[in-house]
């Protein structure tokens, strides 16, 4: 007798619950969360030096005021003088006197 094939059938995947999948796989491995791609990670370095890893884009500069595009939302730093020393790849470095940092809904 011949063996069946089997039609292949594509996983369907529902909006909200990959990432649902990837937090639980990531703290059932006891791994970092940022590891995921899609959580920010930011690093202040006293008050004048940020770095942010993990944006999807810039949508505000100036010299007051940046905003990030995020997965959790939009990322606003408030402060003066900034300087965007670095931006690629979804990394960003700011130098400058860094007042505030908060999400936006």
């Amino acid at each position: 007798m011949a063996a069946k094939k089997h039609k292949a059938t594509k996983l369907r995947t529902y909006k909200g619950r990959k990432p649902k999948l990837k937090s639980m796989l990531l703290e059932a491995m006891d791994l970092p969360v940022e590891t995921d791609a899609l959580t920010p990670k930011i690093t202040m370095v006293g008050k004048s030096k940020l770095l942010i890893e993990n944006h999807n884009g810039v949508l505000q500069y100036n010299s007051n005021l940046v905003r990030f595009l995020s997965h959790d939302g939009t990322l606003e730093i408030k402060g003066s003088c900034f300087i965007l020393k670095q931006l690629a790849n979804g990394r960003a470095y700011i130098n400058g006197v860094i007042e505030c940092i908060s999400y936006l809904e």
